[in-house]
């Protein structure tokens, strides 16, 4: 996903040992490895004999997580105290300014690339990894006219310092494709996911 290193899933629920065990067998073949990557967890669940025909490991780097706009946006009680410590922080030490932006404008979408770069240096990762984070939201920016898409900017001292790119789904729901921050601002994703 990240190496470029080929591998194979799947979804569906039905006859889903059989289908693990052909694909595991075709990727050998194929001199790919002898396993598979991404399965939703629905998937293995379907069918108990799954744990016991195949090693199954967890993979928290590809979580998908739900949350209640209502509770990114208030974040009351106590679970989300260390938050709203954050963003208390981040809003004391900073004279901010967040807004609607047009990610097609050219000299925002410089700005987004730039910090792109920004948060993949202080995450370390490697150009490879940053890369293709700009191919995935390069690929959100040619396809933005189809897409329902709200873009909130972080600045400070007119430099964007942070980012969120979502689309609108109907049923009330979001996904928010990209975050990305300055985490020399601390507090800056905190603040990101409570303006957002």
């Amino acid at each position: 996903y990240i190496s470029n290193d080929p591998f194979y899933t799947f979804l569906g629920t039905h006859k889903t040992i059989e289908t693990a065990q052909t694909l595991i067998n075709f990727s050998v073949s194929n001199s790919c490895p002898n396993y598979l990557k991404l399965i939703p967890e629905i998937v293995i669940n379907a069918d108990m004999g799954m744990f016991e025909k195949f090693e199954i490991k967890e993979d928290r780097d590809q979580f998908d997580y739900i949350f209640s706009i209502e509770d990114l946006t208030l974040h009351t009680g106590n679970k989300f105290a260390e938050k709203r410590n954050f963003i208390n922080r981040f809003k004391r030490s900073h004279s901010y300014e967040d807004k609607k932006i047009d990610i097609r404008d050219p000299n925002t979408q410089t700005q987004i690339i730039e910090l792109f770069k920004v948060w993949g240096m202080v995450r370390k990762k490697d150009a490879d990894e940053i890369n293709q984070e700009l191919t995935a939201y390069k690929k959100a920016l040619n396809n933005c006219h189809d897409l329902n898409l709200i873009t909130i900017g972080l600045f400070v001292d007119k430099k964007m310092i942070g980012v969120s790119i979502n689309e609108i789904l109907h049923d009330g729901y979001a996904i928010n494709l990209f975050e990305k921050g300055d985490t020399s601002y601390v507090g800056v994703f905190q603040m990101m996911k409570h303006l957002a």
